[in-house]
């Protein structure tokens, strides 16, 4: 946990330990033990406490993602000391606005913001206008981060990219369609991530900021893989596991592959058109 805030008043207030402390003030705020100088150390009468608590961060901003239409939820979690206020700030080019002070909302348009917990900021049915940076500030401290709104892919799809053979090496390819922006993408097997064996990239790029999302991983099929999900998760910054795809394999002494969900409908179409042929 971080300590920010205030400098300590410049005037510090003493109060000698063997003394009973009296001031209640000093004795919530000041703990640190220090000593008065008097050229030889040994010589000093006493030994004396000080120091402010600052403010403490229990949990910073960071960039976070929302549904459009749905509320987005940027933290801000500070345990406040010495009278310090928490306040979130929108920050427009070279403009910076007051949005909040503490549970207070300062924004014109007041049904837009609340303040959850101490301090989150919720921006409630998030639009591609409230994307930017957010500050949060206490005392002289400021963190910030942002906010994205996206549009969720179209769809989500985890497929061979060839027969997968037991003892062959077989990429398995996790696709999102026409998300805005295109997302990343996380490959399970069996709970287990084994996204840093995925490439990754995206393509059918448009300008209106929509995309596909592509992610391929290559694999060493053994016998250990019958009957193994893999599962393709779609995520965001500070939005995770919004979508997901899961396909169950089946290697049936080799090549044969059994698959639950929409891959196996259009596996079901294919047949049934070869077989019309």
């Amino acid at each position: 946990m971080q300590p920010v805030g205030r400098e300590c008043p410049q005037k510090k207030k003493y109060v000698e330990i063997n003394n009973r402390l009296e001031d209640l003030e000093v004795r919530h705020r000041y703990q640190q033990v220090t000593t008065v100088e008097y050229g030889d150390a040994t010589q000093a009468p006493t030994f004396f406490t000080w120091i402010c608590h600052a403010a403490t961060w229990q949990i910073t901003p960071f960039n976070t993602s929302a549904v459009t239409g749905e509320n987005g939820t940027l933290a801000c979690i500070v345990i406040k000391a010495n009278g310090e206020n928490v306040q979130w700030k929108r920050v427009v080019g070279s403009s910076v606005t007051a949005i909040t002070l503490d549970n207070t909302i300062l924004a014109s348009d007041k049904s837009k913001y609340a303040v959850t917990g101490t301090y989150n900021l919720t921006v409630i049915n998030v639009q591609s206008s409230d994307e930017g940076i957010y500050q949060c500030v206490v005392g002289a401290t400021t963190n910030q981060a942002s906010l994205q709104a996206v549009v969720l892919p179209t769809n989500v799809s985890t497929y061979w990219e060839t027969s997968p053979t037991i003892g062959n090496i077989v990429n398995i390819t996790c696709r999102a369609t026409y998300g805005k922006p295109p997302p990343y993408l996380r490959i399970y097997k069996d709970n287990m991530d084994i996204t840093n064996l995925a490439y990754y990239y995206t393509e059918n790029t448009r300008s209106s900021g929509y995309g596909d999302a592509v992610a391929s991983a290559a694999l060493t099929l053994t016998s250990l893989d019958v009957n193994k999900d893999i599962r393709c998760e779609v995520e965001y910054d500070g939005l995770y596991n919004v979508m997901n795809y899961t396909m169950n394999t089946n290697l049936n002494g080799g090549s044969s592959i059994k698959v639950h969900g929409l891959a196996s409908v259009i596996m079901l179409v294919m047949v049934v058109i070869i077989q019309a042929m």
